[in-house]
């Protein structure tokens, strides 16, 4: 089966992977030079060894990093007897072979020290669909002979149904600030705590020069 080079790259472009982004960079920017595709991945490149230069060997171990995966991979459905044994090894060598739920949390983890909650719910709720979806298909097809295209094509369709419910970042949370700096934008109620005459509403004062 050939090695579909632009799914490689969309995969250590996820940020899911080991693989540093100077490097992703590196092999994006290289693959796409000499038009690497295919079979081309089973052996070692041959190609601008003298334009990349010490560089052109880091290439040459990420190709070994990857394809020893993809050599896995396909052992794993070489020898799969059915589909939930197929199911069953694939979630487990996504996470021996790529650190999958490992990456996931650490990504998670950026993303809420980085106070971006949304997007931290949208990843480990991407992740957890994904389990999900494999898990029932392991369900529905079970005992059943393993046919990559049509776990596939189940796997695609359960995707679209996918629907990631998020909590709004401003809820169960409170602004604080000093009366004049705080700019909260509309609200519909506002509370009060502490007012006092000629703080609130504030008095005007008549200041001369000095």
């Amino acid at each position: 089966v050939g090695i579909n080079t632009r799914d490689l790259i969309k995969l250590i472009k996820s940020k899911l992977t080991d693989i540093s982004y100077d490097d992703v960079l590196l092999m994006e920017s290289y693959t796409r030079k000499y038009h690497i595709k295919g079979n081309m991945w089973r052996k070692a490149f041959k190609y601008g060894e003298f334009e990349y230069k010490e560089r052109f060997k880091d290439i040459e171990k990420i190709r070994e990093y990857l394809y020893d995966r993809i050599k896995k991979l396909e052992n794993i459905i070489k020898n799969s007897i059915c589909v939930k044994d197929f199911v069953n090894e694939f979630i487990k060598y996504m996470d021996d072979e790529w650190n999958l739920s490992s990456n996931v949390k650490d990504m998670v983890k950026n993303l809420e020290e980085g106070d971006n909650l949304s997007s931290a719910q949208m990843v480990m709720g991407s992740y957890e669909a994904v389990i999900d979806i494999l898990e029932q298909i392991a369900v529905i097809m079970g005992a059943d002979k393993i046919d990559i295209d049509t776990i596939l094509n189940l796997f695609e369709a359960g995707i679209v149904e996918v629907e990631i419910a998020t909590i709004p970042t401003a809820r169960d949370q409170i602004s604080m600030g000093t009366l004049i700096r705080t700019r909260p934008g509309y609200l519909k109620t506002v509370v009060i705590l502490g007012a006092n005459e000629g703080i609130l509403p504030l008095s005007s004062e008549q200041l001369g020069l000095f």
